[in-house]
């Protein structure tokens, strides 16, 4: 495999989502680290990472997964020193690479590459011609490429046949010195949204550089008096239908430019009004989740896997062993003055007005109110209360 040169941790779409939405890391953290080269080298043992000054060298990825996974988990390696968390996270990002890369996975992907001319992919074709280009005037879109790759999310701009010779079977490809550059969408991602949006994405700095194109996409997710995000929208309901993919495209897109907090909140409020209007989509997306941004990245699988904040866990909250060690000498002296309590009146078994009475005592009835539950006074005295 020939490594495509060198590469930032920002040229990986996943990448990009997942430190900018699923992880809190301080601002300049995200940017440094998103910043690191990252070098994939076909020479050592399958899957190992090593460090030249400030780049990461990935050595013979077997699979596109285990390069997302290697190039965060060393990216991150020394943001969490303990060895049980460090653990914990990489468990929790290896099911995120893997659902990120296999998340409409049907078939394995077995054919030869395939180069196709972009007007036959129905929405990104319908994008740059119906959207962008009366914005910009004619793009000589590039053609695309199809074909596997282990290092690749989820598209690159391919300059010459050179950087193909050692990864693909370049004479079958007939791609002659006049068609390039073309676009390579990685065909081992099975994430129809993810592909799209980065094609549109590397066609559009092909054809007008890294910077222009951010603000080409910039003016699409931002521009309210022309209408352009309703556009947007629109054509990607039309071209996939799927609602999932709507939201995650555009999401993907709007990583790939340079947005401060206020430009998110206000292409938030763009997508929420276009989509509250559609009888369609506002049936599928909930609107008012995505005028928060803090429930999503609290609600995300990454939460989920990594542990929910207290409150979130009240309604499942189980026992906890230090706790349950600690309280059980005070649930054994309640036990006893109920059973004494019940003994007194000669009952067999106490009532639970019984029950309460000896709480109380037990637990100075002059702090809480007659007839209070225990319990009650758990849930009112919650870590987030205090």
């Amino acid at each position: 495999m020939r490594h495509p040169g060198t590469m930032k941790i920002s040229d990986s779409q996943f990448a990009r989502y997942f430190l900018l939405h699923e992880v809190d890391l301080p601002s300049e953290v995200t940017a440094d680290i998103l910043e690191k080269q990252v070098d994939v080298q076909s020479v050592g043992e399958p899957d190992t990472v090593s460090r030249s000054g400030g780049a990461i060298i990935i050595h013979n990825p077997s699979s596109f997964v285990m390069f997302l996974y290697r190039m965060l988990e060393s990216a991150l390696s020394g943001l969490t020193a303990d060895g049980y968390h460090r653990d914990k996270m990489g468990m929790a990002l290896l099911h995120m690479c893997r659902d990120y890369a296999y998340k409409n996975h049907k078939v394995d992907f077995s054919g030869p590459p395939i180069l196709l001319d972009v007007d036959k992919i129905i929405v990104p074709s319908t994008i740059i011609r119906d959207i962008i280009e009366p914005l910009v005037g004619h793009l000589d879109a590039s053609n695309v490429l199809f074909a596997p790759c282990f290092f690749t999310d989820a598209a690159r701009v391919i300059s010459s046949s050179r950087q193909l010779e050692n990864e693909y079977d370049v004479e079958h490809l007939s791609l002659g010195y006049h068609e390039f550059p073309v676009v390579l969408v990685n065909a081992s991602i099975y994430n129809k949204a993810a592909q799209n949006a980065h094609l549109v994405v590397k066609i559009l700095e092909s054809s007008l550089g890294i910077e222009r194109s951010k603000k080409v996409i910039k003016n699409i997710l931002l521009n309210e008096r022309d209408g352009i995000i309703s556009l947007l929208l629109m054509a990607l309901k039309i071209g996939e239908g799927d609602p999932g993919f709507v939201m995650d495209f555009v999401q993907h897109l709007q990583d790939s430019t340079n947005l401060t907090p206020d430009e998110v909140n206000q292409a938030i409020h763009q997508q929420s009004e276009v989509i509250a209007s559609d009888t369609y989509l506002s049936q599928h997306i909930k609107v008012a989740q995505m005028n928060s941004p803090q429930v999503f990245r609290q609600w995300s699988q990454w939460s989920m896997l990594m542990g929910l904040i207290e409150k979130q866990l009240q309604p499942m909250r189980g026992s906890m062993w230090p706790t349950s060690e600690n309280v059980k000498p005070h649930e054994d002296r309640l036990r006893l003055m109920i059973k004494e309590r019940a003994a007194e009146k000669g009952k067999s078994q106490a009532n639970f007005e019984d029950m309460l009475e000896s709480a109380r005592d037990l637990y100075d009835h002059n702090a809480v109110e007659p007839g209070q539950l225990i319990e009650t006074m758990l849930k009112e005295n919650r870590v987030w209360k205090l």
